[in-house]
């Protein structure tokens, strides 16, 4: 998978948790302004940790610690058996990860399906957050918007995986932007389509 360029005072880390080792970015305040607050991102369906990036300058500056993550098997394949992907299991393992890296609760933002996961494990475990934004996604998946959403990714793995969307997705990314276009390619190739 090709890595992305971090800004300044970011970083990758692989943590171990007690279900799995996660792929993670760390942004990371200065000592000086460093206020003890971690800020935990949840990307979306087709979304990594890379797609937080560059959110996480701002929040170090802020003195907050950010957080965002990969979920298990999104960007490389899970161990067998390892764990499940539901939303209750992928918020199992967010909460794994916020008692791993946090000192305490943390903020919660989560992006589309990021959403539904960190509501999920601020309902389980309200004692791990202090607060929960949710990015474009909506109250639940039971309306015909997301019914029809849901039946298009599934013809879509049927009949290709998400590589099938590289055309759409070239389209609205800068054609000199050489970087974000093999980025986006090797992803959508290499995504795990469970």
């Amino acid at each position: 998978m090709i890595e992305l360029p971090l800004p300044p005072g970011v970083e990758r880390l692989l943590i171990e948790t007690p279900r799995r080792r996660v792929q993670a970015l760390h942004g990371i305040p200065r000592p000086e302004v460093d206020n003890g607050i971690d800020v935990v991102m949840v990307s979306g369906f087709f979304g990594t940790k890379e797609d937080f990036r560059e959110v996480m300058s701002p929040l170090a500056a802020g003195g907050y610690r950010g957080w965002a993550y990969d979920y298990s098997g999104q960007l490389e394949l899970a161990t067998a058996g390892e764990v499940g992907y539901s939303i209750t299991d992928m918020a199992s393992d967010l909460a794994e990860l916020i008692r791993q890296v946090t000192g305490g609760p943390a903020h919660l933002i989560g992006h589309c399906l990021g959403g539904f996961v960190a509501r999920s494990a601020a309902v389980a475990e309200p004692d791990l957050v202090r607060s929960l934004t949710l990015l474009a996604c909506g109250p639940d998946m039971r309306d015909e918007k997301h019914q029809s959403m849901l039946e298009g990714l599934a013809k879509l793995h049927a009949n290709g995986g998400t590589i099938a969307l590289w055309p759409l997705v070239k389209a609205l990314l800068a054609k000199d932007d050489t970087v974000m276009r093999e980025f986006w390619h090797s992803k959508l190739s290499e995504m795990n389509p469970e």
